[in-house]
């Protein structure tokens, strides 16, 4: 089982705008357009119980190729952990890096624990590379130019890398 992705624009042709939460009956009927989504901590036991199969990756294909989209989180299941789990632990080939703020709608700051050259890249939830830049240290990057919407921000550094959630909020 691979989560589902509900985009953004649900919202803007006026259905609720659900948030995944750790809950159950949380909808306001009082207040249009919002809602909750849960309960996250289910789809993940879910989602690591019952990982991703030859089946799923076949539906997704084929809707592919109906709807020319796809469920990242059959391609990419590793998605998940960098989306809703935080662990207070660090892989020891991460380095250690700060991103501000998050989310973001002009303009992000991101700063490296050294002043080696780095690689930064920006991926859409597909996977699709939609930027790519370097850096050393502290840095800004603009994001204007990009869609609301949760990315993924690899920055490669000193052979090292580290993968974070990024929205852009406009």
């Amino acid at each position: 089982m691979a989560l589902v992705t509900k985009y953004q624009i649900a919202y803007i042709i006026g259905e609720p705008d659900l948030e995944l939460v750790d809950a159950v009956n949380t909808y306001d009927l009082n207040e249009a357009g919002k809602g909750f989504h849960g309960k996250l901590s289910a789809l993940l036991e879910w989602h690591k119980s019952d990982p991703v199969d030859s089946f799923e990756i076949h539906r997704n294909n084929v809707v592919y190729s109906y709807q020319n989209n796809r469920n990242p989180f059959i391609d990419y299941p590793e998605y998940v952990d960098l989306i809703w789990i935080s662990t207070n632990t660090k892989e020891v080939t991460q380095p250690s890096v700060k991103i501000y703020p998050n989310p973001v709608s002009d303009t992000l700051y991101i700063e490296l624990s050294g002043n080696e050259p780095s690689v930064g890249k920006i991926y859409s939830m597909h996977g699709k590379l939609i930027r790519e830049f370097s850096m050393t240290g502290k840095s800004q990057i603009s994001v204007q130019e990009l869609n609301s919407g949760v990315y993924i921000l690899e920055i490669n550094s000193n052979n090292q890398v580290s993968r974070q959630k990024l929205i852009i909020s406009k």
